[in-house]
């Protein structure tokens, strides 16, 4: 038995032997299925690859008392359309990176990210948390994600006093964590 919404996605339905000592019939049918698949051909401009000197000589070549002689609006879309038109000639184009990329946290060093790159692997291959090597790898990832963050945290309080605006930054958001768990536990409290 086939059951669909649609008539057309299914054809040539056939009822043939028992499956095995049982009673019930296989059934084999042809679907109809056509799936678009969607490609991002989503186009970035490469500031990297930049020609900042030919921008920079063609902005000085420009007579700015004749260019900015009208009010602010005009003057700002005159402006506006001569950087684009700019960036149009001299910064060229590269292919869009895909947005579900993962990004690591600051903290985590790159073998971290591997460490738990293959923990995520080995538990997508085996589907079981007891298996011998998603345990080994989930052991690994735990080491090296401490011993990261760990390091992390050293360079950040020995390099304090140079780089204060990273050490707050860090601590602020630590206390946003604290602060967001303690309102979770008691709104789970209430």
């Amino acid at each position: 038995m086939v059951f669909t919404n649609e008539p057309n996605l299914v054809s040539d339905v056939t009822a043939i032997q028992n499956l095995g000592s049982s009673d019930h019939n296989m059934v084999v049918f042809t679907a109809h299925l056509h799936c678009n698949q969607f490609y991002s051909k989503r186009s970035l401009r490469d500031y990297n690859k930049g020609d900042y000197d030919a921008i920079n000589s063609a902005l000085a070549q420009v007579v700015w008392d004749g260019f900015l002689n009208d009010n602010t609006l005009v003057c700002w879309q005159r402006f506006w359309e001569l950087l684009l038109n700019l960036e149009d000639k001299h910064v060229p184009l590269k292919n869009g990176v895909s947005q579900s990329r993962i990004r690591k946290p600051v903290w985590m060093s790159h073998k971290a990210l591997r460490s738990v790159r293959r923990k995520r692997k080995d538990f997508g291959k085996y589907k079981n948390i007891n298996h011998p090597a998603v345990k080994s790898a989930c052991r690994v990832a735990r080491v090296e994600l401490r011993k990261s963050r760990r390091n992390f945290e050293e360079k950040l309080a020995l390099n304090m006093k140079n780089d204060c605006k990273s050490f707050l930054h860090t601590l602020v958001a630590e206390q946003e964590i604290r602060y967001t768990l303690a309102l979770y536990m008691v709104i789970l409290e209430a």
